[in-house]
Parts: C-alpha cells; sequence; structure tokens
C-alpha cells in the first residue's frame, strides 16, 4: 500500500518519500516512521504517548523527541507559514489533516545499487551473520535503537575506519579546524557525563545519573532519538571507554571513596567481566577519560596507586584483556598520573600529572614513548599558553586525544579546546570556549571532551556542565499574596527555561527554550504536562513571549544580531509572522495595541495598533508592563532601578509620571494584582534577591520570598493568584552535545 498526499507519495515498503516528479526526499528514518505512521491515520489525532511508543517501543527517549521529529518532517514537506500536511494538538498530540488518497504498491524490485551494496559489504567481510562479532570492525548494532543497513555499515567504516596494526593510522592529520556545527544530543535532567565515541564516530557512551538516581551507562545514536541503557547496577558507573574496534566498552564500577573495579561490557551490551579493582581520586567530574585501550584494543589502560598507602603515588598500569597480565607505564615519586590517551599506533602516551599531594590543581600534560621499557622512559611535558579562558588555578587540564597518525594532540583546559602538533615549542588554543559557535554558547563548563578524527574529518562530544535558568513556580496564597510554601521547578530541563508568562485562562504557559539547541518560544499546560515548541526561530534570540488577552495570538521579540523585531505566532498552529521592530512588549487590555521598547541611547516606550501596525512613540522608558485592570502602564527607564506608573487613557504623553520603586533589579520584571504587583529588589551579583509586593493603598513593599542571585528579568502570576513564575541561574546538569569541526 502506498499514500499520495497533496504533491507527496508515500511508499513504506520501498521506504521511499517522493514528489509527484519522482523526486525523493531525503529525511531520517525516525522521520519516515512517524510521518507513515500519522498518514496511516490521517484524520485522526494521535497522541504523542502513542507515537512515541511506535517509534521507539524499548528505549528512553527525549521529552521533546517527537517535537524535533515533526519540525523535520514540515522542513521537508515545505510547510512555511501554514501546517497544511501536520497540525500539533496542544497538550495532546498530533493529526495528519491533509487528503490521503490510497493506492496498490508496485511490486518490488530491489535497486542494483542497494544489490552492489550489499555484495560490497560482504565482500568486506562486514556480513553480521557469518562472522563473529570481532570481525565486523568499528560498526556495531544496538538492536534496542536502530538496524543499520550493510551500505550504512560500509559508509561508517571508510568515514572513520579506525587504525590497524602496522597502518600507522588511518590518514594524515591536518590541523584542527573551527567548529562549524554544534548539535545539542541530551538535554535531560540530571547530569549526562564522560561520553566516548565509538570508532565510527556514529554512537556514544556516556553515564547519567538520571534514570531512579541510579548512574550507569547508556549509548545514543547521533541524530537518532533515543538511547539504550547497557549497565543497571547500584553501584555508580562512570568513565566508560570505547575500544577501536568498537565492540566492547571499558569502565569503572565505584566501589567505595577511591575504590573502583574495572569493568568490561560488550558494546551492545550483555553480560559484564569483571578484572582488577583499582584505586584512584577522580578529580570531580573534571577527570576524563579516567581508561583508555592500547595495543589496537588487546589491552586497557587506567590510574591506580603504586603502593597499600593512600598517600602513595598513583602511576598508569596496561593490563592485557586475554592475560590479565599488568604493565606498569609511568613511574615517579608524589606523582598523581591520569587521564591517559594512547596514539593509534601504539608508540606514545600522553596523560596529565598531578602532585601527588593534591589532585585538584591544573596538573601538567606530558607526552611519553611507549617504546621499549616504558616505565623508564622520561616523559615530555607539553607547554600550555595561558589564556582568559584557561587562567582560573582551579581548572584542571583534561580530555587528551590523538589524531589518527599520532600527529596531533587535543586537549580541554577551562574553557578553551587546545592543540598540540608532535615537536611543536607549545600548544594552540583551537577554540577559546567564551565564543559562540555557530549561534550557540555552550553552557558552563566543559567537564570532557572525546573524539574522533581522520584526516581532515573530525567530530566531538562534549559533556557540558550546564549553569543556566531554569523556571521555578512560588506557591501563593491569593488573598495576602504571602508566599505558603518553597519553590518548585517547572517545566524542567537541563537546557535553559526563560520568560515565562501564563495564558489569559490560567491553562497554559508561554516560556523561551533552548531544549533544541536554540532558542525558541515553548507552550506548555499550567501543570508542566508535555511541553512543546511553537517557533523555529533558527540563530535568532527570542524573549519576551506575551499572550494576546483572547489567548489565540502570542507576541515575541526576536534578535538576529542586528535589529529586535516583533512577531505573532499562533500556539495552535502556524508559522510565525513579523509585525514590525521592537522588543520587550505588552499588549493593550484589549487587544488592539503593543506597547514595545524602541532601542536607543534614551529607550522609548512606542504604542503599536494590531491592525495596521501604525506606530505611536511615547515617552521616554522601556519594558512596559500593565496593571490588572489595564488602566496604567509600569515601566523602567536606562541606567536606573526604579519602576514608574503612568495612565494610558488620553493622551497618554502628557499623563503624570508616577516614582513607585527604587530598588528593582529589572524593571520588565513585575507581575500585576488588582491591589498592588510584585517585583524583584535589587540584589548583588553574588547575594540573593527578594520578591517583593508593591501595595497601592499603602504605598509601601513588603517581602515575600527570598530567590538566588540572577533571578531572571521576568515574572508572571496566575489568574487565580495562587502562584507566581520566575526564572533563575542553577547548576541543573551536565547535556552532551555534538561538534562538528571545519577546515
Amino acid at each position: 500500500m502506498t499514500y499520495e498526499f497533496g504533491d507527496f507519495r508515500l511508499d513504506p515498503a520501498r521506504r521511499l518519500l517522493t514528489r509527484s516528479d519522482g523526486r525523493a526526499i531525503e529525511i531520517t528514518s525516525k522521520a519516515f516512521d512517524a510521518l507513515t505512521h500519522l498518514v496511516a491515520h490521517a484524520g485522526t489525532p494521535v497522541a504523542r504517548s502513542e507515537l512515541a511508543g511506535a517509534l521507539w517501543p524499548r528505549t528512553i527517549v527525549e521529552d521533546n523527541s517527537l517535537s524535533k521529529l515533526i519540525v523535520t518532517l514540515r522542513r521537508a514537506l515545505g510547510e512555511t507559514d501554514e501546517h497544511r500536511y501536520i497540525a500539533t494538538l496542544p497538550g495532546r498530540g498530533y493529526q495528519f489533516v491533509a487528503a490521503v488518497r490510497r493506492v496498490e504498491a508496485q511490486p518490488f524490485t530491489e535497486p542494483e545499487t542497494a544489490q552492489s551494496a550489499r555484495t560490497a559489504g560482504q565482500s568486506m567481510g562486514l556480513s553480521p551473520t557469518d562472522l563473529p562479532p570481532q570481525r565486523r570492525g568499528p560498526v556495531f548494532v544496538i538492536a534496542s535503537i536502530v538496524v543499520v543497513s550493510l551500505a550504512a555499515v560500509a559508509f561508517a567504516a571508510l568515514r572513520f575506519a579506525p587504525a590497524r596494526p602496522g597502518a600507522g593510522g588511518a590518514g594524515t592529520s591536518t590541523p584542527l579546524g573551527t567548529p562549524v556545527h554544534v548539535t545539542p544530543i541530551t538535554s535531560r535532567t540530571g547530569y549526562e557525563l564522560a561520553p566516548t565515541l565509538s570508532p565510527d564516530g556514529e554512537s556514544v557512551a556516556f553515564s547519567w545519573d538520571g534514570q531512579g538516581g541510579d548512574r550507569n551507562l547508556y549509548v545514543t545514536r547521533i541524530g537518532g532519538s533515543g538511547m539504550s541503557r547497557l549497565t543497571d547496577a547500584a553501584e555508580p558507573d562512570r568513565f566508560p571507554a570505547w575500544s577501536p574496534d568498537g565492540a566492547h566498552i571499558a569502565f569503572l564500577r565505584e566501589m567505595g571513596p577511591d575504590s573502583f573495579d574495572l569493568m568490561v561490557v560488550p558494546a551492545p551490551g550483555g553480560r559484564e567481566r569483571r578484572f582488577r579493582n583499582v584505586h584512584v581520586r577522580p578529580t570531580a567530574v573534571y577527570a576524563s577519560p579516567m581508561v583508555t585501550w592500547s595495543d589496537f584494543g588487546e589491552a586497557v589502560v587506567f590510574t591506580t596507586r603504586s603502593g597499600d598507602e593512600v598517600a602513595s603515588s598513583h602511576h598508569l598500569y596496561q593490563l592485557s584483556i586475554a592475560s590479565g597480565e599488568t604493565v606498569q607505564l609511568t613511574a615517579g615519586d608524589n606523582v598523581y598520573d591520569t587521564s591517559p590517551a594512547v596514539s593509534a599506533d601504539g608508540r606514545r602516551l600522553a596523560f596529565v600529572r598531578h602532585d601527588g599531594s593534591s589532585v585538584h590543581g591544573r596538573g601538567t600534560l606530558m607526552v611519553q614513548s611507549l617504546s621499549g621499557d616504558a616505565a623508564a622512559q622520561k616523559p615530555v611535558e607539553v607547554h600550555v599558553p595561558s589564556t582568559p579562558g584557561n587562567a582560573t588555578a582551579a581548572y584542571v587540564i583534561h580530555s587528551p586525544s590523538w589524531s589518527r597518525d599520532g600527529r596531533f594532540l587535543t586537549f580541554v583546559l577551562g574553557t578553551d579546546l587546545l592543540e598540540w602538533e608532535l615537536g611543536a615549542p607549545a600548544s594552540r588554543v583551537v577554540y577559546p570556549g567564551t565564543g559562540r559557535l555557530g549561534g550557540l554558547t555552550l553552557a558552563g563548563d566543559v567537564s570532557a571532551i572525546t573524539m574522533v578524527r581522520d584526516g581532515g574529518r573530525a567530530r566531538a562530544v562534549v559533556a557540558s556542565i550546564d549553569r543556566s535558568s531554569d523556571i521555578f513556580a512560588l506557591p501563593l496564597a491569593p488573598a495576602t499574596h504571602e508566599a505558603i510554601g518553597p519553590p518548585a521547578p517547572r517545566f524542567p530541563s537541563s537546557a535553559g527555561e526563560t520568560h515565562p508568562r501564563f495564558s489569559p485562562d490560567g491553562r497554559r504557559v508561554a516560556f523561551v527554550s533552548a531544549r533544541d539547541g536554540l532558542s525558541d518560544v515553548w507552550v506548555g499546560a499550567a501543570d508542566a504536562s508535555e511541553p512543546w515548541r511553537i517557533t523555529d526561530m533558527q540563530s535568532r534570540i527570542v524573549g519576551f513571549p506575551r499572550w494576546s488577552p483572547d489567548g489565540r495570538r502570542i507576541a515575541f521579540h526576536a534578535f538576529d544580531g542586528s535589529e529586535r523585531q516583533i512577531y505573532f505566532v499562533d500556539p495552535e498552529a502556524g508559522a510565525p509572522q513579523r509585525v514590525a521592530a521592537g522588543c520587550c512588549l505588552e499588549w493593550s487590555r484589549d487587544g488592539e495595541h503593543l506597547y514595545v521598547t524602541d532601542l536607543g541611547a534614551d529607550h522609548t516606550i512606542s504604542r503599536i495598533r494590531v491592525a495596521d501596525g501604525q506606530r505611536e512613540r511615547l515617552f521616554a522608558g522601556g519594558f512596559p508592563g500593565l496593571t490588572a485592570d489595564g488602566s496604567t502602564l509600569l515601566y523602567g527607564k536606562v541606567g536606573e532601578r526604579s519602576i514608574y506608573a503612568r495612565a494610558v487613557s488620553g493622551d497618554v504623553r502628557n499623563n503624570p509620571e508616577q516614582l513607585l520603586v527604587t530598588d528593582s533589579s529589572y524593571p520588565s520584571a513585575t507581575a500585576a494584582t488588582i491591589d498592588g504587583f510584585f517585583y524583584v529588589r535589587y540584589s548583588s551579583a553574588s547575594e540573593r534577591g527578594q520578591i517583593r509586593f508593591y501595595d497601592y493603598a499603602t504605598r509601601r513593599t513588603r517581602a515575600i520570598a527570598d530567590v538566588p542571585a540572577g533571578v531572571g528579568e521576568v515574572l508572571t502570576l496566575s489568574p487565580d493568584g495562587t502562584e507566581l513564575l520566575y526564572a533563575a541561574q542553577s547548576e541543573s546538569g551536565a547535556d552532551l552535545w555534538l561538534l562538528d569541526f571545519g577546515d
């Protein structure tokens, strides 16, 4: 059975999506499955849970995986101004709304290219049925995530082929270029740490504590949406390391404060194997890697103390997987050697050496030959230049990684990614982490990076500790406006959420989130169930979503680096439409006007008529808000921490101005009731602030609750007065990001 709709033809048997002229449309496998499910149920609402269950029946998926797939499909189908094919049913799911015609499929004949690819794969020794697992090269299959075709296996093997004994690497490396694409891989609550890339660069294993509180190992396919659990132990599993042939993953299982078991597990999952106990003192999360492979995957390199005393030096050792024999690689008195990396040809070892009395300092990057008696070789220090991104004394050198030919060594210090060329007098900064990557800035600190590099191609996965903001809900007594409990997270993720705004009926909340990697407007039910993205603004910075009084539109501003523009978007469906220049906005009570901020030497508040876009400049000020009855504007001024009020009736420009508050952190952070308004009291960057209430009758303010330093610039009050939402910075976890490097 095939399906025809609009200008498209969908053939599930051939897994083809084509236009009427026969041109194929390229989409991912999961996107194809999602489209097939929706088309097969055309005209019928499909719940998010139903669609997720059909696509990922046995895997854990990201909260926003469906949103990503729907965005992908809409782009492939050319939906821009309106959703002619896939409609979003807010809080419920999706529905394929276009007319669909079912036609009988033609008999399937395997294309010649597919036959050729399969024959080529068999000739390369890649048959998954005829060959034992250890001969499948770098490609592995995680059965619960994806079934890889032989053609794809052959492609992956060619893309990032692991070095073979005697080959000296898979190609001549060039200096690492700059990151050209930055893509989020995970955005779950908790800490996703210590990533390790598979040799083909297509999958990543990592340690995560978000499933029931236990820290275990997981594997996810890059570009996919699900992940598979690799271990399931009560003890924390840390520091995974993928073998060069892609068949196994070594890791450490924490048995005590400085006691770990060295373990190995098959990459697709299976029976674990314990080799020995090791004693290490990890330098917090900045110690990656703690384990690596050598001898072309025949041995594991790890850190352990060289004596029975806790104060003994810690050296690097190599353990044979076949025999269990252990050989010491480094030597020295009062040293702590960690974070090993062995070149693909097995000739060099890079590691970080700390003073044995303290493992929390920067450390020294060392390179040592592994020829002859390795423990007798004298390591050479790699000079690391000081930059603003790595000058802090607390930063630790970590994550060394060799290029395939052993010519280049990359590593991380502070917010810098650095590279050292063999024989060079010093390393160089490849990427200063304080900069912007493709419109993105990695939040927080880079705690680990894993890289696959072949010739001029390179990709890396970064574990970035997030210190962005989350939305919190403060419970209130509506009659007295007093806090009646502690704040609780709302819409939790580790991607950064800001600018919450209740809908007029209080049933939904609009907010800004980067959980898809870029800043966009999201909407969720007030109880935080199933938030969904309603904009796709690419690299624009989005802010101040505001519901129209009838709840049918959301206005917001977006900044593309040169100017700020106001947009309208229908929260149910539809693409954003640009309205006018401006930012930091508010609707009039009747919904006929927008009050916006015109930026300049002196901010000015203007009023824009929604019907025709006519603009009227009113008076100096910015960040407008309205009182609950809509009769008065609350606003601030450049360089002041004050909140002013001015009536909007008659000629607004000539209405008298009243100074109400002089200690506000953000004049825009007001949330009005019928008898006053909430605002955030100023605090220094290191001090906690306060949410306070200004009473119109007494003209006095009182404290409601303490809030963290750096609380966001928007407050919103539920229509029934029982909850106040705000955004505040917090260390909410760590996420994984994909970096693709160019020239």
